[in-house]
């Protein structure tokens, strides 16, 4: 089973050095790389020495020129400095500021071209350095952005204990290493690190998310053999994470830090899916596929509820909670709540079965998914924590796991203020009725593989009881059979989505 895992880190994952046992090919990443910035320095200090030289030429090229303009100029000034006796005070004064204006052209054109012959010297150089230092920045930038593996033996993971009411787990990853080596490396002419670290420390603390059937199922293997869980970290040689994963060794799969967040491949595709759809179709949860007795395993259930027998789904996800009057105003473009003044987090109601049909359909149609009504083998399997012996969803103390008569003041509350059940689903006791997809009628004895129910009937099976229901309403087992044209403040329903 695929496990979803969410974590969080602290800030100081962020600025603390990472650290693990000397790895011979960080060392020689980063050796490799202080002799890139040493090149790299040395031609930064050939190219100005050779750039000054240039220009110095240059201007020791251009200090005749200018010496033959001023000594033009002076000639000029001493045979034209007198006012002839043919010219009136007027001329001579218009003819020796056009000498002027002469003098300071010639003196200009020949400082531009000064200026011309310098910018062709600088560009010269810059497309030789150009040349020079393109395939040592292309190595150093693969060097720097590529990802070191850390020693795992070196990478202790330590697992906490369960806060069922959170679902996580406490994790820290640590390493023997207490101290990091860093390399200083002279880098000014390049945008890069400065300070390298060849021996890093690694200090991360989070939390593992995980539904309490699986959490139960982890801590057992974990107390059998803590390696159940094997950290790999590839680091920088700036001491930033590339790429962390933690390997689930009995399970065999992986779960890679992505966005924050350790996740399968799998279950990163799902997220980016549900997270765009989110706003509209709310957030899920995967359930996997598996086998349980379904019916009344408590008694006193009635015949409606037998008899027991044995089903077997394949995988599904399920809404985490209602559908909610947020999602109904944004889909349907009206809001036929009783209870409009709980909020938009809070269960739409008062709507049909068709109703839910048209809800869906235009969502459908909005995101492209293949949104459905859960089944109500799927509905009792999910409000079981998967097909737990759970009287109500999430256990037995239902004061903290749902709304009903006893506690709900004659209303309906926002999803998510009561316990969530061992899959992380809110109110499948309680709150408002949900309509599944089948139709009401007697189970069928015999196993049976994804259920759908009778072929047809008057009636449509709703489950999970209401804020106006009293607590036998609320057994995960309960069912009953409403029209499906029936409108009550009481009625709700939740989204189920396929999984391939």
């Amino acid at each position: 089973m695929k496990l979803s895992i969410f974590i969080f880190i602290i800030s100081s994952f962020i600025a603390t050095t990472i650290y693990a046992a000397d790895f011979f090919e960080l060392q020689n990443a980063i050796a490799q790389i202080k002799k890139i910035n040493d090149e790299i320095k040395a031609i930064n200090s050939e190219n100005a020495r050779k750039q000054l030289d240039a220009e110095k030429l240059t201007d020791d090229n251009f200090k005749p020129k200018y010496r033959e303009l001023f000594e033009q100029f002076s000639s000029i000034s001493r045979g034209t400095s007198r006012k002839t006796s043919e010219e009136t005070e007027n001329a001579y004064v218009e003819r020796t500021i056009q000498q002027q204006k002469l003098n300071e052209r010639r003196l200009a054109e020949l400082t531009a071209e000064k200026i011309s012959a310098l910018e062709k010297v600088h560009n010269s150089f810059k497309d030789d350095y150009a040349k020079l230092i393109a395939p040592l920045n292309k190595e150093l930038k693969i060097l720097l952005e590529s990802g070191y593996p850390l020693d795992p033996d070196s990478l202790i993971l330590k697992l906490g204990a369960y806060n069922p009411k959170t679902q996580q787990f406490p994790v820290t990853i640590e390493n023997r290493v207490k101290k990091s080596s860093n390399i200083s490396v002279d880098s000014k002419s390049i945008e890069s690190t400065t300070e390298y670290t060849a021996s890093p420390v690694i200090a991360i603390e989070s939390t593992l998310f995980l539904p309490k059937v699986e959490a139960d199922k982890l801590s057992r293997l974990y107390r059998k053999n803590s390696g159940v869980l094997r950290p790999e970290i590839r680091v920088r040689a700036s001491g930033e994470i590339a790429n962390a994963v933690i390997v689930n060794e009995a399970e065999q799969y992986s779960m890679e830090l992505i966005d924050g967040e350790f996740m399968t491949a799998e279950e990163n595709e799902w997220r980016r899916t549900e997270r765009n759809n989110e706003p509209l179709a709310g957030r899920f949860v995967r359930i996997p596929g598996g086998c349980f007795r379904m019916g009344d395993l408590f008694g006193g259930g009635g015949k409606v509820e037998k008899p027991v027998h044995e089903v077997c789904l394949s995988r599904f996800a399920i809404g985490v909670r209602e559908v909610t009057q947020g999602q109904w105003k944004r889909i349907m473009g009206i809001n036929n709540s009783k209870f409009k003044n709980c909020g938009d987090d809070c269960p739409v109601e008062g709507v049909s079965w068709y109703d839910s049909q048209e809800f869906i359909g235009k969502l459908n149609q909005l995101t492209g998914k293949n949104y459905r009504l859960p089944t109500e083998a799927e509905w009792e399997y999910a409000a079981r924590s998967g097909g737990r012996m759970e009287k109500f969803s999430g256990g037995d103390k239902l004061d903290i796991l749902g709304w009903y008569r006893g506690n709900s003041d004659k209303m309906t509350h926002s999803g998510g203020k009561m316990m969530a059940n061992g899959l992380g689903i809110f109110d499948m006791s309680g709150n408002v009725w949900e309509w599944v997809g089948d139709f009401y009628g007697e189970y069928s004895k015999g196993k049976q593989l994804d259920p759908t129910g009778p072929l047809e009937g008057s009636a449509r099976v709703s489950r999970g009881g209401s804020w106006g229901s009293d607590s036998t309403a609320l057994r995960t087992t309960n069912r009953i059979g409403s029209s499906p044209d029936n409108r009550h403040n009481v009625q709700g329903f939740r989204l189920a989505l396929p999984m391939p």
